[in-house]
């Protein structure tokens, strides 16, 4: 199994990203990361983590799963209106491919038009809330929802319980 980890160019969540990078180790599950900048990536609280490969390079076929990190970068690069991002995670949830959102980064799935009929873990924001509902998404006030291949985790505070739950769910031993 291999996962490709989005992050925005500056402000994604480090916390979140510090979690699923140890899981990820934990469970033996090779990773990459991915952003639309070949510089350094910054977390919000001043983490840094250089990118594997350029988010315009990735093929679906190279990777199993998607996950987008959360933080403020999702807003401040407007991530959930942009186009590459949006085709990308189509991309991979059309061809098979388990899709990942974690907080507010879930309106960018929403965006994907990837959530219709599918139980979503409702983030905190509103206009993250707003998005799900927008595109037809169905709210779930669980800690995490896996339909499918749509996997979301509503609070980011909640990833340490969450993820085990998901890669169960997944069927990822």
């Amino acid at each position: 199994m291999r996962f490709l980890i989005f992050l925005a160019p500056s402000g994604f969540h480090d916390e979140s990203f510090r979690f699923i990078r140890l899981f990820l180790d934990k469970w033996g599950i090779e990773n990459q990361v991915s952003s639309y900048t070949k510089a350094e990536c910054t977390g919000e609280h001043g983490a840094v983590c250089r990118p594997d490969v350029n988010a315009s390079k990735v093929s679906v076929f190279g990777y199993d799963a998607l996950l987008i990190v959360d933080g403020p970068g999702i807003e401040k690069y407007n991530l959930s209106e942009y186009r590459p991002l949006l085709d990308m995670i189509y991309s991979f949830y059309s061809n098979g491919k388990a899709v990942w959102a974690i907080g507010n980064a879930i309106k960018v799935l929403a965006r994907a038009n990837v959530v219709k009929g599918k139980r979503v873990s409702m983030p905190k924001e509103q206009d993250a809330k707003s998005a799900v509902l927008m595109f037809h998404g169905v709210p779930s006030a669980a800690r995490s929802e896996v339909q499918e291949k749509l996997c979301t985790v509503g609070n980011p505070d909640d990833l340490e319980e969450a993820i085990p739950e998901v890669f169960v769910r997944l069927g990822i031993k």
